[in-house]
């Protein structure tokens, strides 16, 4: 033994010199190969099965709060030693333990499912996100729809817009293989919405009939349904009429063949659609009394198709269609009169706090005219118009970027408040929207129902502000316009709205949400009265239904509040007027309220004092215009 000198160093004579060995690492790699061999040292045991796992508890129970509950707690394991593992197989279960000592794991396309799957129930977040990481690098083709599937089950968000990106983008190339034909009806229906707008109208087509085709017996029935995601306005004459009014499936079914002849007619007419002049309610038309200014479009009757040339009876409609076409005109001019209601931007990043103007753009008889309205004082500043007229579009503020579309027109523009020169024209939505509504959720921005070849639309499209692209996305439960759409609690919400002669029912009371991620539309409470023509926001994470007309005709000074955690409506403060048509947002903590049929004031409504205030005169009618913080 070396023998240790009795005196210290001076501090002249003090060295250091530090030494790291992997002793560590290998004290785990001798102790996993003792958990392989059942070794002496083994405390434990895991039984997957009749298969048993000895193990270390020190090194399992630090490493993961499963295993530390699963032999500390006051539980039969503690006392036994032994623990039961279930839902995984031996295989997964070796793989974990094995990570655990050596902190290696491979991953594969045959075990990423069970492991993540495992991982997640074990709350071991390493190989949770090793699969994920996996998953995310290696969306194919072979595997696109099991990803999403399996990411939807997991709520994985960043996952499933991934698989529903390369879905969307790979659409034609996936629709040409038969695995989407084995897709259940809801499955199929939410890859038809996610498909890119590059993606011709002719591949919707022939996925639609394929997957038909597949199971015809059964499938037969959703024809209709599935039919609706077709955009016939988009497939050329030819094959319109040639093959698919010529189709066998679309021939036997009537409301199909309506469509196929609406589309036809609508293209060989071709009418003008300039902007509508402010509607009074006194000017509604008799036959639409029932809603104010939103009256029912008339609907096609049923037709028989047993022509050549079109695959449907022109001649015998064509009179009685010219006859709708007046109606269903003055429809779209009126019909979806809240819009505006959904430009709410509480997810930009700047924060609603942090505004103290607000512009107002487009609007009956000011179209291409933007405003801006400075708090508290409520002076108004020229800002630069609209490159395209807006009645009935949408807007919303993304990082300080203003952007508004649709309109009578599927155009959308931008104008950079930071910069200030001008509106610039961007990529425009997949489908025209009169009367639409929009909103931004988590930097994208959402564009639902609207009026288009004078029907209400169900449709909903996202848009990714960074790529400058329009996505379709899950439809909406009812067709809307003149209705609201908002964004809080990672959700979207469509409140109230006119859907046209559906099911009965013309006006709407329902809300509906959607959370992105999922894909999936949900009801949510209904409100008290049918509101068309309503604006909505989201203040405090409750949603505010402002106005509109209800199932009488009559416009509503009425203001209902979404309790979002206890899912209930209550009343709140009365407006100093009735709105219908009018546009709101929040900035502050007030919510401002503009315009609407027959009004020319802004009124701000302050939820500490419960009371509606007006705060400013308008020079000119805004109806149906849009309203963003700035």
């Amino acid at each position: 033994m070396a023998t240790v000198p009795t005196n210290a160093p001076s501090g002249k004579q003090f060295r250091k010199k530090e030494f790291k060995s992997n002793h560590s690492t290998e004290i785990l790699l001798k102790l996993n190969e003792e958990r392989k061999s059942y070794g002496d040292h083994c405390d434990a045991t895991l039984w997957v099965g009749a298969h048993v796992f000895p193990i270390h508890k020190c090194v399992i129970c630090v490493f993961a709060d499963f295993f530390q509950n699963m032999f500390t707690l006051e539980m039969k394991e503690k006392q036994d030693n032994k623990a039961d593992v279930k839902g995984i197989s031996v295989d997964t279960m070796e793989t974990i333990l094995n990570f655990i000592y050596t902190s290696e794991i491979t991953i594969t396309n045959y075990n990423v499912y069970d492991v993540l799957a495992a991982a997640d129930y074990m709350q071991i977040p390493y190989i949770k996100e090793y699969c994920q990481t996996f998953l995310f690098e290696t969306v194919s083709f072979d595997n696109c729809f099991n990803v999403r599937a399996f990411a939807i089950s997991c709520n994985d968000g960043k996952l499933i817009a991934k698989a529903n990106r390369f879905i969307g983008e790979k659409f034609a190339a996936i629709c040409a293989e038969d695995e989407y034909k084995e897709l259940d009806l809801d499955d199929f229906t939410a890859i038809l919405q996610l498909k890119h707008k590059k993606a011709s109208e002719e591949v919707v087509y022939q996925a639609v009939i394929g997957w038909i085709d597949y199971e015809h017996a059964s499938r037969q029935q959703h024809l209709n349904k599935l039919f609706a995601f077709i955009k016939l306005d988009r497939l050329p004459n030819d094959f319109l009429q040639q093959v698919v009014a010529k189709q066998p499936y679309v021939m036997s079914s009537l409301e199909c063949s309506n469509l196929i002849v609406h589309t036809l007619l609508e293209r060989h007419n071709k009418p003008p659609t300039p902007c509508p002049p402010a509607v009074e309610v006194q000017q509604v038309p008799q036959a639409s009394q029932h809603f104010a200014s939103t009256p029912q479009s008339p609907p096609l009757s049923p037709l028989v198709a047993n022509t050549s040339q079109y695959g449907v009876d022109l001649a015998s409609v064509t009179t009685r269609l010219t006859k709708l076409d007046a109606p269903l005109k003055q429809g779209s001019a009126q019909q979806s009169q809240a819009s505006k209601g959904g430009k709410k931007t509480k997810n930009r990043k700047r924060g609603i706090g942090a505004h103290k103007k607000f512009l107002v753009l487009g609007g009956s008889g000011s179209a291409k005219n933007v405003a801006k309205y400075h708090i508290p004082k409520m002076n108004t500043t020229g800002m630069p118009g609209l490159n395209v007229g807006r009645y009935g579009a949408a807007a919303v503020n993304v990082d300080n970027k203003v952007y508004v579309m649709g309109g009578q027109t599927n155009k959308m523009e931008k104008l950079d408040l930071n910069e200030n020169c001008g509106w610039t024209e961007l990529e425009s939505m997949n489908q025209s929207r009169q009367y639409l509504s929009a909103t931004v959720l988590n930097g994208h921005i959402y564009a639902s129902g609207g009026v288009s070849f004078s029907l209400s639309q169900s449709s909903v499209e996202e848009y990714d502000v960074e790529g400058n692209d329009w996505m379709d996305i899950p439809s909406m439960l009812h067709r809307r316009s003149a209705h609201a759409l908002v964004a809080g609690n990672g959700a979207l919400y469509a409140v109230g709205g006119w859907a046209g002669k559906e099911k009965g029912q013309i006006l709407l009371n329902t809300v509906e949400s959607l959370d992105p991620r999922v894909g999936r539309w949900n009801n949510e409470p209904a409100m008290s009265t049918y509101r068309s023509g309503l604006a909505a926001v989201i203040f405090n994470n409750d949603i505010y239904a402002i106005g509109g007309a209800n199932a009488n005709g009559d416009i509503q000074s009425s203001v209902i509040r979404l309790d979002t955690r206890s899912k209930a409506w209550c009343p709140v403060g009365f407006m100093t007027e009735p709105r219908q048509g009018h546009c709101a947002c929040v900035v502050g903590q007030k919510i401002f309220v503009v315009g609407g049929n027959k009004s020319k004031t802004v009124e701000a409504y302050d939820p500490a004092t419960n009371m509606w205030t007006v705060v400013a005169p308008l020079n000119s009618m805004r109806n149906f215009a849009c309203a963003v913080p700035a």
